[in-house]
């Protein structure tokens, strides 16, 4: 019968509150059953270490997977723009706004853009409603971090010690 963490975890309270009944007296049985519950833990502990390097290892290569694709979409991408570019020149020199065949149409899609037309445009002295103003606040956590190191103290924050579980 397979034991699961959490019977494992069961067993181990259950034993904790057979030795606080016997007083802190550990009975030969209750001692051996301490050794088997850790024994049954680290194997436990063990092949859920071996499922977690398995799935760290799948999602390395799913990751570099990925890279790789996004880099091939990059290149791609290039190729389109630049055959674009090509093509609009082409058409653009010889005048031509459109080119039709049997399969295929190509002209050019006419629209409209605003454009800052200067670099040195004083957008402060833009009339408030034809400018936006995004203006993103956030603590500085690594500042922050310094000050509580060092015995400061800053309101609404603290010093929170934490444990990851890491498989080597």
């Amino acid at each position: 019968m397979k034991t699961s963490l959490f019977q494992i975890e069961q067993e181990y309270l259950n034993l904790t509150e057979a030795i606080m009944e016997a007083e802190g007296v550990l009975t030969p049985e209750i001692e051996q059953a301490l050794i088997i519950n850790e024994k049954q833990l680290t194997t436990k502990a063990v092949n859920y270490g071996f499922v977690v390097k398995q799935i760290e290892y799948n999602n390395a290569a799913i990751k570099a997977e990925m890279d790789r694709l996004n880099k091939l979409k990059k290149v791609n991408d290039n190729v389109i723009e630049r055959l674009k570019k090509a093509i609009s020149e082409a058409m653009s020199l010889y005048e031509v706004e459109e080119i039709k065949s049997e399969i295929m149409k190509i002209n050019f899609r006419k629209s409209t853009a605003v454009v800052q037309e200067f670099d040195d445009v004083d957008i402060d002295a833009l009339p408030d409603n034809l400018k936006t103003v995004k203006t993103t606040v956030n603590p500085n956590l690594k500042e922050i971090g310094d000050v509580l190191k060092s015995g400061g103290t800053v309101d609404g924050f603290k010093i929170e010690n934490r444990k990851s579980i890491q498989f080597k």
